[in-house]
């Protein structure tokens, strides 16, 4: 018995994906920093080679084309820094999606309520 619990546990171990839900939940230029932390780790994530189809990114996605930004559908997370911005198409929840129910849907699965893509 112990023998096929080892072995079901195993294989589940060898069919699990890493997800990542990414969330920057304030919005505005006076909390540019949040979306601009999130967008960051966005990138550590797809330059350590993380699968894109795993990663949930929810943003209220208003710095990049803010009347503020001095370079428009640019977002830096340090001076000098590379613009970190994925691009809107990248950001499944953005503005008024960007909510606490729709987040709690999304990490328990339920696509139909979140209207989007769910961890699986």
């Amino acid at each position: 018995m112990l023998h096929i619990f080892l072995a079901e546990f195993i294989f589940s171990i060898a069919y699990c994906a890493n997800w990542a839900v990414l969330v920057a939940g304030s919005s505005g230029w006076s909390n540019y920093r949040h979306q601009s932390d999130v967008f960051h780790a966005y990138q550590v994530l797809m330059d350590k080679g993380f699968d894109s189809e795993h990663v949930i990114l929810m943003a209220f996605d208003d710095i990049a084309s803010n009347h503020k930004n001095f370079l428009p559908g640019q977002v830096f997370h340090s001076p000098d820094g590379p613009d970190i911005y994925p691009g809107s198409d990248k950001i499944q929840y953005r503005g008024s999606k960007v909510r606490p129910a729709i987040f709690l849907t999304v990490l328990s699965g339920n696509a139909s309520a979140a209207g989007g893509p769910v961890i699986r």
